[in-house]
């Protein structure tokens, strides 16, 4: 069995946590409650020494009845272990702290796996926070998303507005149930009907709409007919 997790060394309460996945680790083993108490103090001491050091962090590997803490350097002297049974072992190019947990190699290695993926209410609450930040971001960028596309869309009906009121021929814009949504002052002209008048609703309340070859091919049952174009400048609507 072998199992590893990074441990951070950033700051106190990660040297707490770090402390805490150890100790929940050696419980597995033959150790007594006595030994456990020396043990929380004397760890603490360890991974205080070497944050003093300045790892900023280091690896944790599971061996069978052995705790490695292990450093991103092949030497450590000078470290005060605190604990004689306690050593110092190379394993490949790392200086790593020997542990010993008599006993622990028996547990499933499942439970030994959910100790080491356990988190912390520190880092559910971070987790939390660190989310809630992510959906803070993504909303005010939504919202400023929605905010340009509204101002683009104006800006284009602006512009779709200006068009057709500059058009030199007459615009009349109509929905499929053929109700008028604008019309310009030229298509006016070719109505006959003064600006600032009362407009009908819909094209089909035109006077001058009716008896017209676009007036026909929009009656039912005349779809597909081909009409004859008006004359150049003849005035009328076709």
């Amino acid at each position: 069995m072998s199992e590893q997790l990074n441990l951070s060394l950033l700051g106190e309460d990660s040297l707490y946590r770090a402390r805490s996945k150890m100790l929940k680790l050696m419980e597995l083993s033959w150790l007594g409650g006595g030994s456990l108490e020396r043990h929380a103090v004397t760890l603490f001491s360890l991974l205080r020494q070497l944050q003093a050091r300045g790892f900023a962090d280091c690896v944790l590997e599971v061996e069978w009845d052995t705790l490695y803490l292990c450093l991103d350097t092949p030497y450590c002297t000078g470290l005060e272990l605190c604990d004689p049974r306690w050593r110092l072992e190379r394993r490949g190019k790392r200086c790593c702290v020997a542990i010993d947990a008599p006993g622990m190699g028996e547990t499933d290695p499942e439970v030994i796996r959910g100790i080491l993926d356990e988190k912390s209410r520190e880092e559910l609450l971070a987790e939390v926070v660190a989310s809630n930040a992510a959906l803070s971001r993504y909303q005010a960028g939504l919202e400023a998303e929605i905010v340009r596309r509204t101002e683009a869309l104006r800006q284009s009906e602006k512009l779709s507005q200006s068009i057709i009121a500059g058009a030199p021929v007459g615009v009349v814009v109509v929905d499929g149930a053929g109700a008028i949504k604008d019309i310009n002052r030229t298509a006016l002209a070719v109505f006959g009907v003064e600006a600032g008048a009362g407009l009908p609703a819909t094209l089909g309340g035109w006077p001058g709409w009716r008896g017209t070859a676009a007036a026909r091919r929009a009656e039912p049952g005349l779809a597909g007919r081909t009409w004859p174009r008006c004359p150049a400048n003849s005035g009328s609507c076709c």
